[in-house]
């Protein structure tokens, strides 16, 4: 260690040296943060941090069209303290995320999701890519990926409904989820429980030809976000299929044949499943902070 009198040099200076000058041999991706009066202030090396992402939300469960994975990398040797959550990645979101002083954002949705032919500061979402850059913020999206893996965005969404005798995937890339409630609930009661569990004052409930809004039924079929590709073929075995949105002429599809279906709109039926985010990436590193955004909201309300 370089620590004499004459040196003049500081702990800050002399553990940097250190570190720097052993590079090549296996030492921990977490450090000890130098300059702190926080006893737990830690950072973590970026590519670590993507392997714990990828450990909870494996990519390769992903859907075969997203984007998912860092989409963002500053250039150097990027290192993380503070992790920002968020379900969309906007203008009000990145000005927080710069406020809370994140190292890494995680966007459910991916900001970058089709090809970008130019960066230019016109475009929102260019301009975002540009302020991660040069912020030196890095993104990271798991999208369908949590959407897919057991205990991620789905299960979340279902374990409001009541006791189940089965749970399964809808597909086999595993989007969607089949349940079966037993005991059998109202329509209405699962309206309700829907409503509380995500956060909405109301959701929209289109009835089935047969239904009444007292029927009880135990088939249903699920999917965060906006579900019609994979619910599609449930509309003539499930008795209520739930998702965020869906067409005018698809709730049509669904009630004649025999389905009825609970919308909570889009991101409201996914950003509650943050929190138990949040939770296993604590738990998988507890060096980290993790912040979930408060300037996050979805782009409609009841007026």
């Amino acid at each position: 260690f370089c620590y004499t009198k004459a040196a003049r040099c500081s702990l800050a200076a002399t553990v940097a040296l250190f570190l720097r000058t052993n590079r090549s041999r296996h030492w921990p991706a977490i450090h000890r943060c130098v300059h702190s009066d926080r006893k737990d202030c830690a950072i973590m090396e970026l590519p670590k941090v993507v392997e714990i992402l990828e450990r909870i939300a494996p990519p390769s469960t992903a859907a075969s069209w997203d984007n998912v994975g860092l989409l963002v990398e500053p250039s150097g040797s990027p290192v993380v303290k503070n992790v920002f959550l968020t379900n969309d990645l906007t203008l009000p979101v990145m000005d927080e995320a710069e406020q809370r002083n994140a190292q890494l954002i995680v966007s459910y949705h991916p900001p970058i999701f089709a090809p970008l032919r130019a960066l230019r500061q016109s475009q929102w979402k260019e301009r975002l890519v540009i302020r991660c850059l040069e912020k030196g913020i890095a993104v990271y999206s798991p999208h369908t990926a949590w959407d897919a893996v057991e205990g991620g965005a789905n299960d979340w969404l279902a374990s409001c409904l009541g006791s189940t005798s089965t749970t399964e995937p809808l597909t086999t890339d595993g989007a969607g989820r089949r349940l079966r409630l037993d005991p059998p609930v109202a329509l209405e009661e699962l309206a309700t429980r829907l409503g509380t569990h995500v956060g909405a004052s109301k959701v929209r409930l289109a009835l089935a030809v047969r239904h009444t809004a007292s029927s009880a039924v135990s088939r249903v079929s699920l999917c965060a976000g906006s579900g019609i590709s994979v619910l599609r073929d449930e509309f003539d075995d499930a008795e209520l299929v739930i998702t965020g949105e869906m067409s005018h002429h698809d709730i049509l599809d669904a009630t004649q044949r025999g389905a009825s279906v609970l919308l909570c709109e889009h991101a409201v039926s996914e950003r509650g499943s943050l929190d138990r985010f949040a939770k296993l990436l604590s738990r998988e590193a507890p060096d980290l902070t993790v912040i979930i955004s408060q300037a996050d909201t979805g782009p409609l309300q009841l007026v």
